[in-house]
């Protein structure tokens, strides 16, 4: 019994010290806290900025932002309308969707300053046991200057395709708290820039 109970504490013990850890994301990541003096907070931007060894021109830049970001409609499912029948007993599931409309990548660009927004989705992959995906959102200044190219991706925020019997909320911040799964929001923000980055090579 006692065996028993020390393995018990010693996996509590565990569970804890794994919920105090700390996500460790790259240095290209900036967060903002979820409130002042918070220890946990949000992404705020990624910058996956850098020098290519020959001069881009703002043309090239934005073809390939064209090329590798997509905003398409969105939808977002729930079944929070779920109900059992009085008379049969019998579970029934009512699907309640929400469509995110998509449209025109560029928020902004101008010639003359070599600047531009866009604004884009993609897939975050599986969540809740590969039960449903995230959808992530985001922004993207994209400068091309002298010898460096700008590409920081910001307002970035993500949402569960499905949900289930919780109501879906919608796009929200992306945590840095443990099991955030922050990191998987990263690898595929990540993915999108280093296709950018191919692309101009």
């Amino acid at each position: 019994m006692r065996t028993i109970i020390k393995a018990l504490v010693a996996v509590s013990l565990t569970a804890i010290s794994v919920g105090c850890a700390t996500v460790q994301l790259p240095n290209n990541v900036s967060t903002v806290p979820v409130k002042s003096g918070s220890n946990y907070g949000y992404i705020d931007k990624i910058d996956f900025s850098y020098q290519p060894t020959q001069q881009k021109t703002f043309t090239q830049l934005k073809l390939c932002i064209a090329e590798n970001v997509s905003n398409d409609a969105i939808s977002l499912h729930d079944s929070s309308g779920s109900f059992v029948g009085q008379a049969t007993g019998n579970y029934y599931q009512s699907s309640n969707s929400q469509t995110i409309q998509g449209g025109d990548i560029f928020k902004y660009a101008e010639e003359t300053t070599a600047t531009l927004i866009a604004k884009g989705t993609t897939d975050g992959g599986a969540t809740a046991m590969g039960l449903t995906r995230d959808i992530i959102k985001f922004e993207l200044k994209g400068v091309s200057s002298n010898n460096s190219i700008t590409l920081v991706f910001s307002n970035i925020v993500r949402a569960q395709q499905n949900t289930g019997n919780t109501v879906n909320s919608g796009f929200s911040p992306v945590g840095v708290w443990p099991g955030s799964n922050s990191n998987q929001v990263y690898d595929s923000i990540q993915a999108i820039a280093n296709k950018i980055k191919f692309c101009l090579n």
